[in-house]
């Protein structure tokens, strides 16, 4: 089965036309595409990062969700057409909502284990070489500070160290 927001290689993309778009901008961004007389607006939202290579089903397992948020089995999305999708709602809704759920799940605890790891979350970076650069930004920040004090925080820590060696002498 594909997921129609993912590509082959299993990357994130969604595709998107705004068919609200005015006619005189759409001419001046040279998109001349007319569709029942509609100027469009195509955007294509993309992470090029394969951020996760199993299938939906073993990325919620591993993820340790609870029982009511993992996907449940698959259906076969083949055999619901225009004509009986509404007569057949029974059938496919309840496998959509826990699809979406397991999802939406998985996203928010990715995005908190980012969080905690790389002190980003994914809606920064949406792809690793961002994420990279945002990376580097902090590291070239913290390396400044760390050489405007190091030498006050080294100076701190010995005070410290002294103090306690001190206390544990005398405690004996």
């Amino acid at each position: 089965m594909h997921c129609p927001l993912k590509t082959p290689r299993s990357i994130l993309s969604l595709p998107l036309s705004n068919p609200y778009t005015d006619e005189n901008l759409q001419k001046k961004w040279k998109r001349r595409k007319e569709i029942k007389g509609n100027y469009l607006q195509h955007i294509n939202f993309t992470c090029s990062y394969q951020h996760e290579k199993s299938r939906l089903a073993a990325w919620g397992n591993s993820s340790n969700l609870p029982a009511n948020l993992r996907k449940i089995a698959d259906v076969d999305i083949a055999k619901y057409t225009q004509d009986n999708w509404e007569e057949l709602r029974h059938e496919w809704e309840p496998y959509a909502k826990r699809d979406t759920l397991c999802l939406g799940a998985c996203l928010m605890k990715y995005n908190q284990v980012m969080k905690e790891v790389v002190n980003q979350n994914m809606s920064n970076n949406l792809t690793a070489p961002s994420l990279s650069l945002n990376g580097w930004y902090y590291l070239y920040h913290y390396d400044k500070w760390l050489k405007k004090n190091g030498m006050k925080l080294l100076e701190w820590l010995r005070n410290i160290l002294k103090k306690k060696y001190r206390k544990s002498l005398f405690a004996h």
